[in-house]
Order: structure tokens, then sequence, then C-alpha cells
């Protein structure tokens, strides 16, 4: 009995000590989870931080090139330099913090001190590589149309330092981007890179731009007061763009916001700074000399286009050389399509010129090609290039020969829908001069013509070895089909313009007057435009495929 006791006693006691020892494995279970998830939290902190920190680098990354490949396009179209570095030598912004990926990195908070062991800090090089796989090298790009940036983020950990030691871990972007051959979107272009009014609106007409591509004007001018719009005239591109539901103003320069004149709202826009856009014509070769001279004869009225009822006759002109010049002074001229190579001379010291009471149309397209003279090189247009100092003036009193009237419709060309926007409001017929450009596939000229396309192509193109002021005036109605192009730079084809005043110095004046104005269907390209007037000039500028250069982010 005694024994059982004894027995029951120690199980007493045995129990009591279990409990007292109960629940201690469970405390270290729980430290132990504790400190896990403190870590795991931690570094969970750590890597939301570092993966900040990538999107953060990379973005500035991004910026730096675009911003480097920007002054790239700008200085391999001959407008800089600009960008304070030297495409193909490579630099670390840690030196050259004055370049422009340097100071777009910067503003995107990396200024790039240099890197700091364990400490945060940050570098960023520019490099400048021959190739990059998949991507092509555009033909016109220079020798490095390619750059890399690389950033690096060295970012101070705490909990994953406990891992791996080290108090910082370095955040690594690369962004590259360049040159890319493209179609340059602006018809409306004016190179002169710094000199101010460049694009100088003054008077009291009012330019109306309808259809084309989103951007319809681009200044190249650097100047703070690159663009004007003064006086009583205005800008009117509510109309604008491949919808007609309004397009952009582009200018380098300024001024910053839009001028009074210039109508602004939900559907037009001012944008500035716009980076320049490339001259779209800088590689197009001047068309071939006829070596063969032009030659004229005379017309009666209903033969060949030459109005009816109103004169008697006119004087018919086919392509060729036009050695002295030619001037139409109180009569009506034809012109049968093809290239007119036009020099100063005797006759005229200006090339083309159309002085009071004449009045000049292409021959009727729809004539019979049968007809003597109508078809000419079956372009269904012209070009005039002057050369050697000549260039094309109309003066105020021509077209102003009334009952004249020309089928406006005539100025399309095959395939090309056939009828003017409703918002250009071209008139069904036009009463004073009308000059219409080849119809092409390419908007340029093709030689021989077996290609006539939808576009009208080059209408007046300006040898570039010397500056001149081109003036046309509307004084009785002045519709021009095609693209007008008017650059003074005699390195075109083999390199860059020099900067002014020694070339982008030619200049289009374009003055509306007080008959039915100025109606320009095509393209301009110019060193300087000046639009003044008491008419409407109205414009419908086409998105013609031309080729040049974008900028573009590759990987």
């Amino acid at each position: 009995m005694k024994h059982t006791n004894k027995i029951h006693t120690l199980a007493v006691t045995t129990s009591r000590r279990a409990r007292k020892d109960c629940g201690q494995v469970v405390i270290f279970v729980m430290i132990g989870m504790s400190t896990f998830l403190l870590g795991f939290i931690g570094l969970g902190v750590d890597m939301t931080n570092l993966w900040l920190h990538r999107q953060a680098t990379q973005n500035a990354a991004d910026a730096a090139c675009i911003a480097g490949a920007m002054d790239m396009l700008v200085n391999a179209e001959g407008l800089g330099p600009v960008g304070q570095f030297t495409a193909g030598t490579s630099f670390d912004c840690a030196a050259t913090s004055a370049a422009s990926p340097c100071q777009y990195a910067a503003l995107n908070g990396y200024s790039s001190p240099g890197l700091t062991s364990g400490k945060d800090s940050n570098d960023v090089a520019v490099s400048f590589p021959s190739s990059i796989a998949g991507v092509a090298a555009p033909a016109d790009g220079g020798t490095y149309p390619f750059m890399q940036v690389d950033v690096v983020d060295r970012v101070k950990v705490y909990f994953s330092s406990l891992i791996a030691v080290s108090q910082t871990q370095d955040v690594r972007a690369r962004a590259r981007c360049g040159l890319q051959g493209g179609v340059g979107p602006v018809p409306l272009i004016v190179l002169n890179p710094t000199e101010a009014n460049t694009f100088n609106d003054n008077g009291s007409a009012t330019v109306r731009i309808a259809g084309g591509p989103v951007r319809s004007i681009q200044v190249n001018s650097k100047n703070a007061l690159a663009a004007y719009v003064g006086g009583s005239s205005k800008v009117d591109l509510s109309n604008g763009g491949p919808n007609f539901n309004g397009s952009s103003f582009g200018v380098w320069g300024g001024p910053n916001q839009p001028p009074a004149g210039f109508l602004s709202d939900s559907s037009a826009e001012w944008h500035a700074p716009a980076a320049p856009r490339p001259d779209p014509f800088k590689t197009l070769a001047p068309p071939p000399d006829p070596k063969f001279a032009g030659a004229t004869k005379t017309v009666l009225g209903g033969v060949d286009g030459c109005p009816l009822a109103v004169t008697l006759t006119c004087v018919e002109y086919s392509p060729g050389d036009y050695n002295n010049g030619i001037k139409v002074q109180g009569a009506t001229a034809l012109f049968q399509p093809g290239v007119y190579y036009i020099k100063p001379g005797s006759i005229s010291s200006v090339g083309l010129e159309l002085g009071s009471n004449s009045l000049v149309r292409p021959t009727n397209p729809n004539a019979l090609l049968t007809t003597a003279g109508v078809a000419g090189d079956g372009s269904k247009g012209t070009t005039f290039y002057f050369t050697g100092g000549a260039t094309v003036q109309i003066s105020a009193n021509s077209g102003s020969v009334t009952a004249l009237s020309w089928d406006s419709t005539l100025a399309h060309c095959p395939g090309d829908g056939g009828t003017f926007p409703s918002q250009l409001n071209i008139p069904a017929v036009v009463t004073g001069n009308v000059l219409v450009g080849p119809c092409t596939t390419n908007g340029t000229y093709e030689i021989p013509s077996t290609n006539v396309g939808k576009y009208r192509g080059m209408l007046f193109f300006q040898d570039r070895s010397a500056a001149v002021q081109a003036q046309l005036h509307g004084g009785g109605g002045l519709l021009l089909a095609g693209a007008q192009y008017f650059h003074d730079c005699p390195n075109s084809m083999t390199g860059n313009c020099n900067m002014p005043p020694t070339d982008y110095e030619s200049s289009l004046g374009l003055w509306g007057g007080t008959g039915t104005g100025t109606s320009l269907y095509g393209q301009i390209v110019v060193d300087k435009l000046s639009l003044q007037g008491n008419s409407g000039i109205s414009m419908d500028l086409l998105p013609v495929p031309f080729s040049g250069l974008t900028v573009n982010l590759l990987q």
C-alpha cells in the first residue's frame, strides 16, 4: 500500500514538473519565425526599393539617350554644333557634365558625381556603338548614327546586407537610340537655323492650312523670335491634319507662347521648343539639263488651253533651256509639261518674271495628245529649275485679267482623289495665274516621265548655289500646285551647310492680293518665308512621302 502511494506521489510530481516546462519550444519557434518574417519583410523592402530605382534609372537612361540623339540629328543636318559632345567620342558624365545627355540625366535625378564605395552614388556613361544588332544604319546618318547611355545607380541596402555583406547594391540600366531613315512628316519647313523672323506673317492676310500631316509648319531657327505673326494677320490651323480637325505649328526657338495672331484652340497647337526637321530635298539632285533650247509659238484662243473669247492669242512655251530667262508682259502664256532650265539674261534678270497684265496657265492637260505640243514630256506639269542667280517673281498686277477662268480640278493628278477638301475653300474656277508641277509617284520629278503618279512634284526648284529672293504676288488670284524649294546651300549634296550669313539666305515672299488670294496645293521648303497682303492665303499641304532622318529609341 505504501508502495502504491509512492508511485502516485511520483506521478503527480512528474506531471507538475512537465507543466512547468510546457511552451518553451513554442517560444523559440515563434522567435525564429518572427526573425524570419522580419528578415523577409526587410528583404522585400530592399527589393522594392531596388525595383523603384531600376525604373527610375531606366527612365533617366532613355531620356538622356533621346536628348543626345536629338542633338545628333541637328548636327547631322548641319544646324549645329549643339549638345557639347562629339559623336564617336565616348565620355563619362562625371567629367563631362555639360553634355546634353548628362544634363537630361541630371534632370531625372542622376547627376553622375561618380561611384563611391559604400555610399549612395551614381554614374552616367555615353558611348557610340558602330552597330546595333537587328537595326539598320541610315544611309545619311553619318559615321556614328547610334548612341548608348549606361546608368549605374549605387543604392544603400539594409536587411539584404546581412546576407550579401555589402551595404550597397548597383542598379544598372542601358538605353540605345539613334538616327533612323524615315518619312519627313512636315511639308512646310523654314530651314534657317539662327535668325529671327524666319517665319514672318505680317499684314492683314489670314493664312489657312487644311489637310496634310499632324504638324503643318516647322520653323528650324533657334532664335527666341524665330516666328512672327503680327499686324492683323492670322494663322489658322484648325482644319489642318489628316482628319481636318487641327494641326500644330512647331518652332525650335521661340516664342514659347503662341502669338496673338495664332488662332490656337483645342484643335490647333503651338509647340515650342520643337526639334528642327531636316531638309527633305537635301540629297535631291537637280533635274538633268535638257540641253536643247526651249521654243515659243503663238496659238489662237481655244487652242491648247488658251482662254477663248477674251484673248485672241497666247504665247505657248515648250520645255528646254532658257539662257535669257522668260518674261511675260501684257500677254497670256501657256507652259507645256516638262523641265524648264532658266538662267538670268537680257530679257529677264530674275529668270521667270510675270509682269503687269500678264497671265500664265498650263496647257490643257485634257486636250488630245495628238494636238501639237500639248503633251510635252507627258508629266502633266512643269518643273522650273532656276540657276545662275535666276529666280521667280510674279508682280502684283499679274493675273488680274478678268473672266479668264480655269477649272481648278485640273490641278489634281490621276489617283489623288480628284477633289479639294471643302475646308480649303479653293474656288471651283480660278481667275488668276496657275502653275502646276509634274504628276509623280515620289513628290519630286521623274525623268523620263514614265510613272505619272498622284503627287504634284517639284514646281519651283532653286539652284542651291546662291541666295535669292523669290516673290509671288496673288493680285488677281494665284494657284500653285507642287513643291516650292528655295534653299541656299552650295554644299547640300556633298556636306553640311554653313551658318548664316554664308548660307540659308534664300527667301520666299507670298503675298495675297486683292483678288481671290493665293492658293497653294503642295509643299514649301525655304530658308525664310514671308507672308503678307490683304487677302487670304490658303494651303493644302499634302503628306508627300519625303525621305529624311528621325530619332528613335531602339533598345
